[in-house]
């Protein structure tokens, strides 16, 4: 009687462990479908972040006595900014940064379509005109509000175009944060001025400032996620411009990897909440 009540126990669970079993092939299934889908997707985000490096300059001009270094640390796979340094002419240079608002896909391709609007020079009959920061800061405005984007369609950037033989440097800012400038001696200046965010009012007029450089400066571009990884929560640390101008005795790259260092000690995880980008320029001479 014992055993013929067990194996009327065990017939009567057999539905349920049919159904068991099916939900468990069904979850085998789903788990290897998952798999392969995610494994497809990781492919295609990292052929789109070695196409998003593609657009990055592979190696960075010399001009005159100026010489460049660069911070380049997405958030994931591909990141909302985007900078470059290009050589104008035998005696200028262009540099900016460029951070498009928010993260992911969307920002990463307006970065590559940043790079490709923005304008530095205009062509004239045989000649050539180097066109003022503000000039293709609007431009680069109006073609981004064209888009009529209907996601990740602001950004921001700073942009400076440096006359090598005489160190004067013009620049504009579009709601980027202000660069910062280390003078030979210690003193610190910023690029301060009016700008609003790219892409929001297609006639929005910008203003461009010029400022002289002088031998043993150093100018350091960056996006907003440097002053996330780097500002103290509390408000007690030290500034931005004070934490950079205390590495100033020290060469670009080896700024560089402190930077790196300090990114990763205060991120805890070895990754910043933001991307992060940090162009340094360095004026040589005596």
């Amino acid at each position: 009687d014992e055993i013929l009540a067990k194996i009327d126990a065990a017939a009567a669970l057999q539905p349920a462990f049919r159904n068991l079993h099916s939900e468990l092939s069904d979850a085998r299934k789903l788990s290897e479908s998952d798999a392969e889908l995610l494994k497809d997707l990781d492919e295609e985000m990292r052929l789109a972040a070695r196409l998003q490096r593609d657009f990055l300059p592979r190696r960075l001009p010399e001009v005159g006595p100026v010489r460049f270094g660069v911070l380049y640390r997405p958030l994931g796979w591909v990141s909302g900014d985007i900078y470059d340094v290009v050589r104008l002419d035998e005696t200028h240079v262009g540099f900016y940064v460029a951070d498009a608002v928010g993260h992911g896909m969307p920002a990463a391709l307006l970065t590559m379509f940043i790079k490709r609007a923005l304008q530095t020079k205009r062509i004239v009959g045989n000649t050539y005109e180097i066109l003022p920061p503000h000039v293709s800061l609007h431009q680069l405005n109006a073609a981004i509000c064209e888009q009529n984007l209907s996601s990740c369609q602001f950004c921001t950037a700073c942009y400076c175009v440096l006359d090598t033989a005489t160190l004067r440097m013009t620049y504009c800012r579009a709601g980027h944060p202000e660069a910062i400038l280390i003078r030979r001696d210690g003193s610190i200046a910023t690029l301060s001025g009016p700008g609003s965010l790219l892409g929001v009012f297609p006639e929005e007029q910008y203003s461009g400032s010029s400022m002289s450089l002088a031998a043993g400066d150093r100018l350091v571009l960056f996006s907003d996620g440097l002053e996330d990884a780097l500002t103290d929560q509390t408000g007690q640390g030290e500034s931005l411009a004070c934490q950079l101008a205390s590495l100033q005795g020290m060469g670009r790259d080896e700024m560089l990897l402190q930077l790196t260092a300090w990114i990763d000690a205060r991120s805890g995880t070895g990754r910043a909440s933001d991307d992060v980008t940090v162009v340094v320029m360095d004026v040589g001479g005596s």
